[in-house]
């Protein structure tokens, strides 16, 4: 019997390392996704998503973010919007900065 409850602890203790390092690569990619942002973003997108420009729209806004997909952020991050220039970054860049938006979600 304490042999399974061992193993049991010891499975248990694997999964939450799991769940660890999941949440370290989420951290990671929103770190990666701000630090592009910052740079690339924020002359008409303020560092917390707030628009700068008239025809940027408020990355805050809950129902903006509900209204598109992660695939429709990621093709208007790579190829430009409206005044908003294309990002030239890798997919994984793309996808960071898709995270970040969607970190700035009210």
């Amino acid at each position: 019997m304490l042999a399974i409850l061992l193993g049991s602890e010891l499975a248990v203790s694997r999964t939450l390392a799991g769940f660890t390092s999941l949440d370290e690569r989420t951290d990671k990619r929103l770190a990666r996704g701000k630090r592009l942002y910052a740079g690339a973003c924020t002359a008409c997108h303020s560092i917390d998503g707030r628009p700068t420009v008239p025809d940027a729209p408020d990355l805050r806004d809950a129902r903006w973010q509900q209204q598109r997909t992660d695939e429709e952020l990621a093709k208007s991050i790579a190829n430009g919007k409206g005044s908003m220039p294309a990002f030239k970054g890798s997919p994984a860049d793309i996808e960071a900065l898709v995270a970040y938006v969607r970190s700035l979600a009210k």
